[in-house]
């Protein structure tokens, strides 16, 4: 761990020689058993846990969520081209 010290009042740590950008540290993980447990960690807001990263499984939710936003887009799209 690092110590609150070593940070400055926002959160982030020095750069390292060489950076411009200094880095935030990271919150801890919560923890979650399976695929399933972690992509609905927050509930059915899939994109919570998508946006926030709260869990190992947040690239996973991001997938899922591309695909539910694209299969959405593509149902508006075929909608409109059948009322046209």
């Amino acid at each position: 761990m690092v110590d609150s010290e070593v940070t400055d009042e926002q959160g982030f740590l020095p750069p390292r020689e060489g950076e411009r950008i200094p880095r935030k540290i990271l919150p801890p993980l919560e923890p979650a058993a399976n695929l399933k447990e972690g992509l609905f960690a927050r509930g059915a807001a899939v994109w919570k846990v998508a946006l926030d990263d709260v869990n190992r499984f947040g690239p996973h939710a991001m997938i899922f969520l591309l695909v539910i936003l694209a299969a959405l887009t593509g149902a508006l799209l075929k909608l409109l081209s059948v009322i046209s």
